[in-house]
């Protein structure tokens, strides 16, 4: 293919079946697709290799261009320069919620599928990026789900400076296969990513971890809005395993105005799809989440609590820092086999990391437990935590409110210990519907523990909560709510737990729990969900 440069004038050249049209310094490019298959993307990848920065490539609607694509760093390439891939005639959608992307959009994008055997369907390489991904749809890897339907960045770089950047990836379906899933819709290991008004479907591997986003190596300035994302493990994981070099570690997400679902009849079906939590960060800092609807988890491959904060490296990353503030706002989590799970320190013996859980907020979130599982949990703990969880309501039935537990910890990079008692917990104005038997099993797990008072050495408050049914404090040490001496007050459990519905936000006592009208907004996305 020729060099192809810009011009200063209009102009309209057509090279083999490409059509060129510039204006400016901003040309359009048109590959056309006669027939669905291998050729067309052929065509698209030589295209895209020959184009100049600020380039835009349309495709044709209802063609799959069927290849693997790789877009290399391009030069002269900016925010304001960027290569741009759309299907041709694409209207854009609208603002906010108006512009997310269903299947029923699907007839009039152009399809990008990837290789047979290959393990990415797109892959923006470190060391440029400025790529924008707009009006498309994308198909699993075949023939079995594997790898990254859009990948940028690299698991193995170790330069931030290198990283992709600036990649907009806005009113694009990702689908996996029905059959055989997805392992991955989009590793996001760049920097400076948006992904808006995303529709992501059956992202699943029989015994294997898959999400929909996830970020392990990089994943700096990244946000999350508008979107629908449906993944048998985790629906979002931030972290996961050992990053490359401490420079790559993720920072600064927002995830704001975000469906996370598991549909029911991936629990009926009997397939084998891996399903653990619909959010889970294991390390990073500066993170930020608000204004989310999460619908469904079971216990299977792990117990099922819906939103995990713990610190794992998964391998030996001496290198990783913590997972350190973190700011969970109105979030909903319905029909849950477990709420919140919180782990301070990596429990396994060869991760080799001193790295912790620190400076953690849950603000104003609704929390409807299917059964009898754990409503907040904190396990492998010492020293300086610093956990806030404030106004929000859990429709809880369980034999405990709260489980704890030392575990493990780390007090440098080689020496892992036994965990011990926490520093800077508040419990304040929430309503939990069920104290239930045991109310708080701690610091061991146990029922017999000694409570709270025991579990929190320094900085424990717990004041303006609601409890249902709790019973005396001097019935069982297990039963104190222990802290700084301001009072809580127990409920009706029964009468609680009629008017904390799970279809919609229900209020116990003013002042305590979950602003509902906050969350309004947040439980009429149930209306997005898509069929079971």
């Amino acid at each position: 293919m020729p060099t192809v440069r810009p011009a200063t004038a209009a102009l309209l050249v057509i090279i083999g079946t490409a059509t060129f049209a510039w204006r400016d310094d901003h040309p359009t490019v048109h590959v056309p697709c006669a027939e669905s298959g291998p050729g067309c993307a052929r065509a698209l990848q030589e295209v895209i290799d020959g184009v100049p920065a600020g380039t835009t490539i349309t495709l044709d609607a209802g063609k799959l261009y069927e290849g693997t694509i790789t877009i290399k760093p391009k030069p002269g390439a900016t925010p304001d320069r960027a290569l741009t891939i759309t299907t041709r005639g694409w209207a854009d959608k609208g603002a906010g919620w108006n512009g997310l992307v269903t299947p029923a959009d699907k007839p009039r994008m152009a399809v990008l599928r990837a290789t047979a055997r290959e393990n990415v369907g797109v892959s923006i390489e470190n060391g440029g990026g400025h790529v924008n991904l707009v009006g498309l749809a994308f198909e699993a890897v075949p023939p079995a789900g594997q790898g990254d339907i859009i990948r940028i960045g690299s698991h193995k770089e170790t330069d931030a400076e290198r990283m992709a950047r600036d990649i907009s990836i806005r009113q694009v379906l990702l689908q996996g296969d029905r059959s055989y899933g997805q392992k991955r819709a989009i590793a996001a290991n760049g920097q400076d990513i948006d992904i808006e008004q995303v529709w992501c479907e059956e992202i699943f591997v029989a015994g294997q971890d898959a999400q929909c986003v996830a970020a392990f190596n990089g994943g700096k300035r990244v946000r999350v809005r508008y979107a629908y994302l449906a993944a048998g493990s985790e629906n979002i994981l931030l972290g996961g395993s050992p990053i490359a070099s401490a420079s790559m570690e993720p920072e600064d997400w927002l995830i704001e105005d975000v469906i996370l679902h598991k549909p029911l009849r991936w629990q009926q079906d009997g397939a084998r799809r891996q399903v653990k939590n619909l959010l889970e960060f294991k390390f990073g800092k500066n993170i930020t989440v608000r204004r989310v609807l999460a619908v469904n988890n079971w216990k299977a491959a792990q117990d099922g609590m819906a939103l995990l904060l713990t610190y794992t490296t998964n391998g030996r990353c001496p290198q990783c820092g913590n997972l350190e503030n973190v700011l969970i706002e109105d979030l909903v989590m319905l029909n849950v086999a477990g709420g919140i799970s919180f782990q301070g320190y990596s429990w396994p013996r060869n991760s080799y990391s001193d790295g912790k859980l620190r400076h953690i907020t849950i603000r104003n979130t609704y929390v409807h437990l299917a059964g009898s599982g754990r409503a907040l949990q904190l396990t492998n703990v010492l020293g300086r935590h610093d956990l806030r969880i404030e106004r929000s309501t859990f429709v809880n039935n369980g034999v405990s409110w709260f489980t704890g537990s030392y575990g493990s910890a780390w007090t440098d990079k080689d020496t892992r210990v036994p965990g011990g008692p926490i520093e800077g917990l508040w419990v304040i104005d929430n309503v939990f519907a069920t104290n239930g038997r045991y109310g708080v099993t701690a610091p061991d797990g146990r029922h017999e523990g000694s409570g709270l008072g025991a579990f929190v050495a320094n900085d424990l408050q717990m004041s303006g909560n609601v409890f249902g049914d709790a019973p005396p404090r001097h019935l069982a040490n297990y039963n104190r709510h222990v802290g700084n001496g301001a009072e809580n007050v127990s409920g009706p459990s029964t009468e609680m737990l009629a008017t904390l519905k799970a279809r919609e936000c229900g209020t116990w006592k003013v002042g305590t729990g979950a602003d509902c009208s906050r969350l309004a907004p947040v439980f009429g996305l149930l209306k997005r969900l898509p069929e079971p």
